[in-house]
């Protein structure tokens, strides 16, 4: 997913979101997989893909990998609102 696919997937705000995603990049949860898609201003956007279905691997159906992307953000949203 990109990362405004996860913001409207989610219903939060694209503020609160992309961070989480670079924290998610940053602990290797989830990966670039190569891929882009257009957002709704026209520009290219990375699709977020986990590890096990990056570069060289097969891909996972979307809604699969939509779903581990969705419960990761939010256990950490939920930790976030919880400190």
């Amino acid at each position: 997913m990109t990362a405004l696919e996860v913001v409207d997937a989610s219903g939060h705000d694209r503020w609160g979101i992309q961070p989480r995603i670079s924290e998610l990049v940053s602990a290797r949860a989830v990966v670039d997989s190569g891929r882009t898609r257009a957002n709704p201003s026209g520009r290219q956007a990375i699709v977020w893909v986990l590890p096990e279905y990056g570069p060289g691997r097969d891909a996972m159906p979307f809604g699969v990998a939509a779903e581990h992307v969705m419960q990761s953000l939010a256990a950490k949203m939920e930790g976030r609102n919880n400190e």
